[in-house]
């Protein structure tokens, strides 16, 4: 079995979780180290034959399409809402629980100072257009949200993987800025 078969096979045993936005208040305010270009995601994301090797053909045609997992997110900001309910990797949200657990030990609050999904403190979204990028090297899927903040163009890129018969998130970053990375930094030692 190749590393991305593994790698799936990985991804649909594990659980569905469901975090609320609001659970990311938790995170403290450290520096973080830049992720992945996202050209670098685009190119890889043009492999044509890593999708066959990382979901089966029937995974994938009862796979529902990515960019409605998107569009939900963005969805409760246009009635000056939040998201809620949206679902994490298990992957992902184990690197969270790890960050939380340490602020707990060190008895700090830590603090991430601004909302991932607009990339910013505070939102008022444009129009959100989500393309489906399809896999990428890693056999996670690219799907890319584009919007204007306070008419500021934003774009910010989902690593999502299949879990269970549902995409999940992995990863959400910008050109410069990553969560893995940023909880990457936060959990460093030193």
């Amino acid at each position: 079995m190749d590393e991305c078969q593994s790698a799936a096979n990985w991804g649909l045993k594990m659980k569905q979780l469901v975090f609320s936005v609001a659970a990311f208040a938790t995170l403290g305010a450290m520096a973080c180290s830049p992720a992945p270009t996202a050209q670098d995601s685009i190119e890889s994301a043009t492999a044509p034959q890593a999708a066959d090797a990382c979901l089966d053909p029937v995974t994938m045609a009862n796979a529902q399409p990515i960019a409605p997992v998107i569009e939900a997110i963005y969805a409760p900001y246009a009635q000056g809402g939040a998201p809620s309910n949206v679902r994490w990797s298990q992957g992902l949200t184990a690197m969270f629980e790890r960050v939380e657990a340490s602020a707990a030990a060190q008895e700090e609050e830590m603090w991430l100072d601004m909302d991932i999904y607009t990339q910013s403190q505070d939102s008022q979204l444009g129009p959100v257009t989500v393309t489906d990028e399809g896999v990428q090297a890693d056999c996670r899927w690219l799907a890319v949200a584009r919007f204007t903040n306070f008419g500021a163009p934003t774009t910010v890129y989902y690593d999502l993987v299949f879990d269970e018969g549902a995409w999940t998130i992995d990863d959400v970053r910008t050109d410069d800025w990553g969560f893995r990375s940023y909880m990457d930094t936060v959990l460093a030692p030193g």
